[in-house]
């Protein structure tokens, strides 16, 4: 029998005001643990800016460096599902795959990550339980109506349409210092 998930994902979040894991981030990785101790992948993902934070911790949970992948230019949702499925998905041959964040934040994350991975992969959304007693709901809403704005007439998982839109429209994307050059690298690997 073979494994349940080619891997399994973890969006990272914001470090805290000392540039450390917040819970949210412990959270998630504590259940991709769960999942990876299980059997069902022998592949940890992580996909943000704090993906090196998060490598480390893995390390120290003695998972082997060797069942970890990531990428590390992400910014936001969007980003972490374009990157995702481009420097990692597509490379690696992954059809399914295990997405892990904050449960307040999987609704988000599914459209997204729906919309840009497309049909041809089979994603499971898994929710770290954690709260610091914040309300995200209409953080969460405002993003999600901000990601549709941008991405509003591309056909889901075209990603010939939805990489140059991330950069011209995405406030996060473009204004990047060499967003030509990363734009340029992810066309390159379609």
């Amino acid at each position: 029998m073979g494994r349940k998930y080619d891997a399994v994902l973890i969006l990272s979040c914001k470090p805290d005001e000392k540039g450390n894991l917040t819970g949210y981030a412990t959270s998630r990785l504590e259940k991709a643990l769960r999942i990876f101790g299980l059997g069902e992948t022998n592949r940890i993902a992580l996909s943000g800016k704090s993906s090196g934070q998060m490598r480390d911790y893995l390390l120290k949970k003695e998972v082997s460096e060797t069942h970890i992948k990531y990428e590390d230019f992400s910014l936001d949702t969007a980003g972490n599902a374009i990157f995702s499925k481009l420097e990692l998905a597509l490379k690696n041959n992954w059809e399914k795959i295990a997405v892990i964040s904050s449960d307040f934040h999987i609704p988000r994350a599914k459209e997204i990550f729906d919309f840009i991975y497309g049909c041809r992969f089979d994603i499971k959304y898994f929710g770290a339980n954690y709260s610091d007693g914040i309300d995200f709901e209409e953080k969460e809403l405002e993003s999600l109506n901000k990601f549709r704005e941008t991405f509003d007439g591309i056909k889901s998982g075209n990603d010939l349409d939805i990489i140059p839109r991330l950069f011209e429209r995405h406030e996060l994307y473009k204004n990047l210092a060499d967003k030509k050059n990363l734009m340029v690298r992810l066309m390159r690997q379609l």
